[in-house]
């Protein structure tokens, strides 16, 4: 896959931002990004001028020039050992998903860094349009995530988004050699399998082992560069595949989900992919990076924004 080398972060100005930026620090540093921009995006920047005005007399600076100051500080903290990236502010006025996908655009970002808020919040839908809309990568970092990444897991299909995921897990574990990755396969037993004369753990036997054969003739073709990679496989039964993949990446602990989206290019209707977008909707505590190919959703996007 490509690198990702524009980074464009969404704040909100709260107290949230500080773990935000952190992890976006930490992001930067793994995948030798070249320029990151953070971005505020006002409802109305005059009604936030106005309530400004009221609590601090004599603060003279134009409102947007002192949400740009807000957001320099606590970037400034994080990213005191990031003199090689330019770091770009930038405060507008809008709708936030909007002026999100409109300077990934805009300033060809290659991922977009979002935080998830806690349920019940206004803006909590936010992550997931942008996971399904933006013609980039997205990675929804929920509250307080620390900055790092050790186990990665990878829920695989062995799809043509398999190979974008595991180009990343490669390329991430060829720049921090301590990052472990893991691949996990759902099977299921189809719902005529006693037809076949067979119990149904004698057909999930059967179907395991299909899996796993599948797998390692998929895997047989990639260049794992040396890497030790582990491939995990779990039956899916009654319970959807989001929910099997979120207890696994928990119990082992894993910091970072990756997941490849399945979007349309050619058609008004923009699709992230149910499983991708049944994990976004898990809430879970553990980050989730959905993967796009390249230019992805691109041209759907151009023409929504210039409605």
């Amino acid at each position: 896959m490509d690198t990702i080398k524009r980074v464009l972060v969404g704040l909100d100005l709260s107290l949230a931002d500080i773990s935000l930026i952190n992890y976006a620090a930490m992001l930067c540093q793994i995948m030798e990004v070249d320029h990151i921009y953070f971005m505020h995006v006002a409802r109305d920047l005059e009604v936030a001028d106005l309530m400004q005005a009221s609590e601090k007399l004599g603060a003279f600076d134009p409102i947007d020039e002192q949400l740009e100051q807000k957001m320099r500080a606590e970037v400034d903290k994080a990213f005191t050992n990031h003199s090689n990236i330019s770091v770009d502010f930038e405060v507008v006025e809008g709708n936030a998903l909007k002026e999100l996908l409109h300077w990934s655009v805009l300033k060809h970002i290659d991922m977009v860094i979002i935080g998830r808020k806690p349920e019940g919040h206004r803006e909590v839908l936010i992550p997931e349009k942008l996971a399904r809309k933006a013609p980039c990568h997205v990675i929804i970092v929920p509250l307080d995530s620390k900055p790092q990444i050790s186990s990665v897991l990878l829920p695989v299909d062995f799809s043509d988004y398999t190979k974008i995921c595991l180009e990343f897990g490669l390329s991430l574990i060829s720049k921090q050699s301590k990052i472990s990755l893991t691949l996990l396969n759902l099977y299921h037993v189809p719902s005529g399998y006693y037809k076949m004369g067979k119990t149904f753990e004698e057909f999930a036997a059967i179907m395991e082992s299909n899996a796993k054969e599948r797998g390692r003739k998929y895997l047989a073709k990639v260049d794992m560069k040396g890497h030790e990679i582990e491939v995990a496989y779990s039956l899916q039964q009654d319970t959807n595949g989001a929910q099997i993949i979120g207890q696994f990446a928990n119990d082992r602990g894993c910091d970072l989900i990756v997941i490849g989206s399945k979007g349309r290019t050619e058609t008004s209707v923009i699709l992230l992919g149910s499983m991708a977008e049944m994990l976004i909707n898990l809430h879970n505590d553990i980050p989730i990076l959905v993967l796009k190919k390249d230019k992805e959703n691109m041209g759907i996007l151009e023409a929504l924004l210039k409605l």
